[in-house]
């Protein structure tokens, strides 16, 4: 049978085989996965793309005195080069404070997928939101595969995605108290104000408006530019208790990266304001910044003041989607000017109808409906009701 290396071959049936190494089994031996293509070339592509996708590194038997907790030393280590601070922060954050005060001295080569499924399922038993959990499983799911993949770590199939929880209603403004907002922080005096009204009109996430300096703002074309987010993060090898620091970062994803046009409403304001490109936006300084905690001060202040019910910051996010949608915007567009990935994800979790928007399209529904069967449609309708 025909070969073009050691783990490349063609099969009797003319298709090509290649076979790439996986994890280690329970029995300490490499376990491969085969991969098919009609042609040599194309397997090899394929190869390639898996090895990049899922590296295998050769290691020798692990030693049976190494605990959990040197393993996930060893797996953060790995990866704190290929993350952002605040990823590097937060995947730390769920290793100390949840995974190994469970594992940490648990010897790896003990670990099972029964001891994993207990795990889980005491963390689905706390009084944790939905994202949290599936935060941590994902973190330790990683650890494990690392184990597997570089260490011969007893192979086990992974338990799967917990069933997900009914997703929590974010609140959002009534269309009264958003006029009577976006009335009061027009008429403040204040970049903070007015760092909230961007966000109201716009969507900007609250890192976002607190990292955008005066270059990011176009007055000339209308246009305003999100590259830079900002956030507190703790500092994950700090001795003195939890240290934290404010740390700038490219937006949470490629989507993220986007240009959004300006409201007229927030135009001309703008244009008042003093053209420094390297200052930031909300104190006018270029060294000064105000990070989102404090922002997060201001606007509580700012719905106390207006006699709005307190929510919170990021449901100005959800506010402007939702009113969006119902202005007839473009979901498409919309799902851009908010940086999502795709229009699903800001339907399913950024669109909020008010009970007035639904009253709306049913009465809107109706006027087409009784307008093109007449009359007497309507009448037999109300009949048929006992109206």
């Amino acid at each position: 049978m025909p070969k073009t290396g050691k783990y490349v071959r063609r099969r009797k049936d003319g298709r090509w085989e290649g076979r790439c190494p996986m994890c280690y089994d329970e029995n300490n031996k490499i376990k491969y996965i085969s991969l098919y293509a009609k042609t040599c070339g194309e397997l090899k592509e394929k190869v390639q793309h898996y090895q990049l996708e899922h590296p295998f590194t050769y290691r020798k038997n692990l030693n049976k005195t190494m605990s959990f907790y040197e393993l996930t030393s060893l797996y953060l280590q790995s990866v704190r080069k290929n993350l952002k601070e605040s990823s590097y922060s937060l995947y730390k954050r769920r290793c100390d404070k949840h995974i190994l005060p469970f594992f940490g001295s648990m010897k790896c080569h003990k670990i099972t997928v029964e001891t994993v499924q207990e795990f889980l399922d005491y963390k689905a038993s706390m009084d944790l939101s939905q994202s949290s959990i599936s935060g941590i499983r994902t973190t330790l799911m990683a650890i494990l595969h690392y184990g597997f993949t570089n260490y011969s770590l007893n192979y086990f199939e992974l338990p799967k995605q917990l069933k997900k929880k009914e997703l929590k209603t974010i609140p959002v403004m009534e269309e009264s108290d958003v006029l009577k907002f976006i009335s009061y922080l027009s008429n403040q005096n204040s970049r903070s104000a007015l760092g909230i009204l961007l966000c109201l009109c716009t969507g900007l996430r609250i890192g976002e408006v607190c990292a955008l300096r005066m270059k990011d703002i176009n007055t000339v074309q209308g246009l305003l530019t999100v590259e830079m987010t900002m956030g507190r993060v703790s500092i994950p090898d700090s001795r003195v208790g939890s240290k934290t620091k404010i740390v700038f970062s490219k937006p949470k994803s490629t989507c993220s990266n986007r240009i959004i046009p300006i409201p007229p409403i927030l135009l001309q304001k703008l244009k008042e304001l003093p053209n420094r490109p390297n200052d930031f936006f909300l104190t006018g300084s270029e060294e000064k910044f105000i990070e989102p905690r404090r922002l997060q001060n201001h606007y509580t202040k700012y719905l106390k003041d207006v006699g709005i019910p307190y929510m919170k910051f990021h449901s100005l996010r959800h506010t402007f989607a939702s009113r969006s949608i119902e202005a007839g915007f473009d979901v498409k567009s919309l799902s851009e000017i908010l940086g999502h990935y795709n229009v699903a994800f800001t339907m399913a979790y950024y669109v909020h109808p008010s009970m007035n928007a639904k009253r709306n399209q049913m009465a809107r529904l109706e006027s087409i409906t009784f307008a093109k069967s007449g009359k007497k449609m309507g009448q037999d309708f109300a009949n048929v009701c006992n109206i």
